[in-house]
């Protein structure tokens, strides 16, 4: 099978599989290469999940090696397991802890809740998920149309109260950059690596505070499209502080009432 891999063209960026023995896998295992890392242990986890690691994306690393994605904790980059490209999270070298299983237990558990994507396989330094389709939230909401965002967001503001419920705070939804991503009218909310149960919870209060209260084109778009005026923007504060306070059912459906429209 090694020998048949070859670039390949998925979603106009170009893919290309590396082979075990490659000189650059070992670069992109050992990021960002301090001294002392073992990546053969590594590729021997790799070949026990069999996933095939890839590189392409917009992110690249030293080396002109190329991935969809860099953070403090691990790199996501593209996967193969047999014909079904997966998203591979590398566990980075120099990361404030020594494995994922933490990140791969609360995927886990927002997965039971429909929240988030598929987690697949996992191992001490991988974490093989679905790949997530689409278009980041900002770049959404500020070309999509009504009816689209306001069924996106519906459905996003719900997987935040489930959230809130199930007592985990993914952390960065106050700007969440690429943390969402949103296909044909569904998000999906990414990168729960920051995520934690010993936080006070507030994913529903911070991705509305970002999509409404900032001084930016996004808020200024959704407040147009949603008709929140000063007045309305007032009483969502209002009912934002007594959801943090005690979130519920009740002051969840408050909220959305206010924002689609049904309190005047």
């Amino acid at each position: 099978m090694q020998r048949n891999l070859s670039k390949r063209v998925y979603g106009g960026l170009k893919i290309e599989p590396l082979k075990f023995n490659d000189p650059r896998l070992y670069k992109l295992l050992c990021y960002p290469l301090v001294k002392g890392n073992d990546a053969e242990s590594k590729i021997r986890e790799l070949r026990e999940l069999g996933v095939i690691p890839c590189i392409g994306g917009n992110v690249e690393l030293h080396g002109g090696l190329r991935v969809l994605g860099k953070g403090t904790v691990g790199i996501v980059t593209y996967g193969l397991m047999g014909n079904e490209i997966v998203a591979l999270k590398i566990l980075r070298c120099d990361a404030n802890r020594r494995s994922l299983e933490k990140e791969a237990k609360i995927l886990q558990v927002v997965n039971n809740a429909g929240i988030g994507p598929k987690l697949i396989l996992h191992s001490k330094n991988f974490l093989v998920m679905e790949f997530v389709h689409g278009h980041i939230l900002d770049n959404f909401l500020l070309k999509g149309s009504y009816v689209c965002i306001a069924r996106a967001l519906k459905k996003l503001f719900w997987q935040c109260f489930r959230l809130d419920s199930l007592g985990i705070d993914h952390g960065e939804l106050s700007t969440p950059k690429k943390h969402i991503f949103v296909h044909r009218c569904n998000p999906t909310i990414v990168d729960f690596e920051t995520a934690s149960f010993s936080r006070k919870v507030s994913n529903l209060t911070a991705i509305i505070g970002h999509i409404f209260f900032k001084k930016t084109l996004v808020s200024e778009r959704m407040r147009l499209l949603f008709n929140i005026d000063i007045k309305k923007l007032e009483i969502l504060k209002e009912s934002l502080r007594l959801y943090k306070e005690k979130p519920n059912i009740n002051r969840f459906n408050m909220i959305e009432d206010i924002i689609f429209g049904l309190v005047k």
